[in-house]
């Protein structure tokens, strides 16, 4: 996860080692969750997809604020699902 919080500016740059590239790949849509908590003043309310997309629920992310960025952006940890679905597909 500190790799990824570390990539997270430069994630339109299409370079860097094969884990690098990976995880800019598989790891976009943690990097938009965590934007999104960010612009809701860093700890929610934040909506996440359960296990279907008619499912959700909202989470708060260290409301007490005691936590590093690097840690809430670990908390926030979204799946690509369109990413997956592509993958199988082919």
């Amino acid at each position: 996860m500190n790799a990824l919080f570390g990539l997270q500016d430069s994630l339109h740059i299409h370079e860097g080692s094969p884990l690098q590239l990976w995880l800019k790949r598989h790891g976009a849509c943690t990097v938009a969750k965590y934007s999104e908590l960010l612009t809701v003043g860093g700890v929610g309310p934040v909506t996440f997809q359960a296990e279907t997309r008619a499912k959700t629920f909202t989470a708060y992310i260290d409301p007490e604020n005691k936590f590093s960025a690097a840690d809430k952006f670990s908390q926030v940890v979204a799946p690509c699902y369109h990413i997956t679905f592509k993958i199988l597909v082919r």
